[in-house]
């Protein structure tokens, strides 16, 4: 059985004549006689009484010929969607994720949107510890989050894929005596203006850096709005410090005005690694695959410090 048997019976059906038929479907008569005899064959059913008069479908050969008509609307809607995907029923696609990485996931999306024009995709933003509360409550259908390789033994139900390793790296405005550093000790980082990103590993840090020095750190403030901390290093009026995938995407476009600086390596540090989970059985695999790919492509990484923005 194939779509072209379908088809001629469905025609024949309606025109009651092979000839017809054989008109309407611009094939030969010998064609339509073939390919009725060959599902007829087939099926074990007689699908059409012929006679003088036509071509008539037996009680069985109109079941055979309703479902025809299924089959091939179904047919159908498959080229449509590959013709026309804007007339497809939306999607929704949830994606949490970390601060510090909507340039490269933004791009992503854009390219995404060309292939999956039905998708209709919200981003949720949230710090470390809240993220993974809503992956284990399953909130998201994709998520892009930093955290260590123990991030695989919290028995989360989704797929996870490392993206890319991360280090520390500081962010300052050019202006600043900081930036005439190439590397950066933590007793040149202590008394400096910090602008903080309120994130678990961020705050971690900050505790092992004051911890190192017996120092308290100079806290310009803590906020959640990663826009703060851009402006606040482009004015010259603190220092900041991310995963380095982080700080490379976020001020890439402040080049001309921001400088980005390792840290000393220190053993006892553990550096989040950028991971994204894709919800396990789920009908969105493919877009997830896809969407992992794009990002990929659109991070921007510093593989050593001659990559970071000078």
């Amino acid at each position: 059985m194939n779509f072209e048997q379908l088809n001629i019976i469905t025609t024949l059906a309606e025109e009651k004549s092979f000839s017809k038929t054989a008109n309407k479907l611009h094939i030969t008569t010998s064609a339509v006689s073939q390919a009725v005899s060959s599902l007829e064959k087939e099926l074990s059913i007689i699908i059409f009484q012929r006679s003088k008069q036509g071509s008539f479908p037996t009680t069985k050969g109109q079941y055979i010929i309703k479902n025809a008509y299924k089959i091939l609307e179904r047919q159908n809607d498959i080229y449509t969607y590959v013709n026309n995907k804007f007339a497809l029923p939306k999607i929704r696609l949830r994606i949490g994720c970390i601060p510090g990485i909507n340039s490269s996931l933004i791009k992503a999306l854009y390219d995404l949107q060309k292939e999956y024009p039905f998708a209709e995709i919200s981003i949720i933003e949230q710090n470390t510890q809240d993220l993974l509360l809503s992956l284990q409550q399953e909130k998201f259908d994709f998520a892009l989050i930093a955290f260590s390789n123990n991030i695989k033994n919290h028995n989360l139900h989704y797929e996870i894929t490392k993206i890319i390793d991360g280090s520390f790296y500081f962010v300052a405005n050019k202006k600043s005596p900081i930036s005439n550093y190439e590397v950066l000790d933590y007793e040149s980082i202590i008394a400096e203006p910090l602008a903080i990103y309120q994130d678990k590993f961020l705050l971690n840090y900050l505790s092992h850096i004051e911890n190192k020095t017996q120092k308290p750190a100079n806290i310009l403030f803590k906020t959640n709005n990663f826009i703060s901390i851009i402006n606040a290093v482009e004015e010259n009026m603190a220092i900041s410090f991310g995963p380095s995938y982080s700080i490379m995407n976020e001020f890439n476009h402040k080049r001309d005005n921001v400088k980005t600086i390792p840290v000393i390596e220190d053993e006892n540090i553990i550096s989040p690694s950028l991971w994204f989970l894709k919800i396990k059985n789920h009908s969105f695999n493919e877009i997830g695959s896809d969407l992992l790919s794009l990002i990929k492509e659109k991070m921007k990484v510093i593989d050593s410090p001659s990559d970071s923005l000078l």
